[in-house]
This record gives C-alpha cells, structure tokens and sequence, in this order.
C-alpha cells in the first residue's frame, strides 16, 4: 500500500505521475508461507527528475518494508520508454491537415498529457515529429478503450480515416 502512496506524497501538484503495481506473485500454495514475492512496477512521469524521484522512493519504501519484516529486497529498473514529446511544429502541421480533412467536428482542440508508454518515443528522440490519437470508437461503444484495456477491440469502421489522414501528411508534407 505504500507504493500507492508515493505519488500523492512526493509529487507536486501539477505535475503528472504514475506508479503502478501491475503483478504480485507469491506461493503456490494457500497453506504454505512463500520464500519469496515478485512484483512488477510501472513507473511513469512527464518529468524525468520526478520519475527518478519516484524510483528513489520506490528503493526506500521495498528497503524499509522488508527490513521490517525481517527480508531483504532486491530491485531492477529497466529504462525503456522515455516520455514521449511532440514537435510544436509538426503537430501544428498534422492538426491544420486533419482539421482540413475531417473538420472542427471530428478534432479535438488539445488534450492533456497522457503517461502512456509508446514506442514512437523513440522515433521522436531522433527525428520531430507528432504522435497523434486516431480515435477507435464512441465513448461507452465498441473500440471506447484505449490499448492495453482488457476490453480494447480494435474498431475496423475507422482504417478508412486513418489511411485517409496518413495520405494527406505524406502528400502535403513531400511537396
């Protein structure tokens, strides 16, 4: 419970920060004490001093926890994805075509940070760029969750769309 604490204890209001325990495995039996426990983080933010911040604490928490409990704690962080940041000027360049294309009605004018893991980060180290949502569906309707929800369903209806867009950015942007 106190790695759920983490960010509302150390994190500025504001700022934008996840710490989730997605497994917790331990025993294979219910009458039999576990030698060990395994659990697997994700550790998001926008700001890379916050996530280091959050590790930091992550490393005090299991440390002081286990000691307590009379066990040690061993931790591994993998750095894999680093926080994913738009171009201002492409995606003005991809928000004018869609709004072209499809129209005030089908764009939305902005939408808040997301801590979404993406491997299209990596592409935006190297070169600008802008990483756009597409929208799969109506809220409460089929394709509403966004990926890496258990009821995410890929909506079919919208490949035309996303073909459509794909095509204007690479015909207006090789001009």
């Amino acid at each position: 419970m106190a790695l759920q604490s983490i960010v509302a204890r150390n994190v500025p209001p504001g700022e934008t920060a996840v710490v989730t325990v997605g497994t917790f495995q331990s025993g294979i039996a219910s009458n039999v004490i576990p030698q060990s426990a395994v659990m697997e983080l994700t550790v998001r933010a926008m700001k890379p001093e916050i996530r280091d911040l959050l590790i930091k604490r992550i490393h005090e928490i299991t440390e002081f926890t286990a000691k307590s409990y009379g066990a040690t704690s061993e931790i591994e962080v993998y750095d894999s994805y680093p926080v994913l940041t738009n171009s201002e000027e492409e995606t003005a360049f991809a928000r004018a075509l869609a709004l072209e294309v499809f129209g005030s009605d089908k764009v939305l004018p902005s939408i808040a940070p997301m801590n979404a893991s993406e491997d299209f980060a990596f592409m935006l180290q190297a070169r600008p760029g802008c990483y756009f949502l597409l929208g799969n569906g109506e809220k409460g309707g089929k394709g509403s969750c966004m990926v890496h929800n258990p009821g995410y369903d890929f909506n079919d209806d919208i490949i035309s769309t996303g073909a459509t867009l794909f095509a204007r950015l690479v015909e207006t942007h090789c001009r």
